[in-house]
């Protein structure tokens, strides 16, 4: 039988900043998770580029964070979730904290959940908000 708990915010905040060092230094923060999206910070004025704006790899962190929490968040008790590959599209500079949403479907997240094999790709929408 297989046991899905969802995790609150608070928690899932708290996996990813115990098992992720970056998350802690970037000041990662959960600030909305749902069952079928999540809301995430982080980032901030020590992240930045010789424009003053996010670095590339700061943005590319949080977004990835959103998605792998989001997900994380919805995995059976005994799974585990590891990102094989990924691919970004910068749509304009970032000045301040790093604001990302991901949100996924019902449907998907229940058939991405359904199927028992290692290679199962999720495409999370690519919106980034500015602060």
């Amino acid at each position: 039988m297989v046991c899905i708990t969802m995790l609150s915010a608070e928690e899932l905040e708290q996996h990813i900043r115990d098992g992720i060092p970056i998350a802690v230094q970037m000041a990662f923060k959960v600030n909305d998770l749902q069952p079928n999206s999540i809301a995430v910070i982080g980032g901030g004025s020590e992240y930045i580029n010789v424009h003053g704006t996010a670095f590339a790899g700061s943005l590319y962190t949080i977004c990835t964070l959103a998605l792998w929490g989001l997900v994380t968040s919805r995995l059976p008790d005994e799974a585990t979730l590891v990102l094989a590959q990924a691919e970004i599209r910068y749509r304009q500079p970032i000045v301040g904290n790093i604001q990302a949403q991901c949100m996924i479907t019902q449907d998907r997240m229940d058939r991405f959940l359904s199927v028992q094999i290692s290679a199962n790709p999720i495409q999370c929408c690519d919106q980034v908000l500015h602060h």
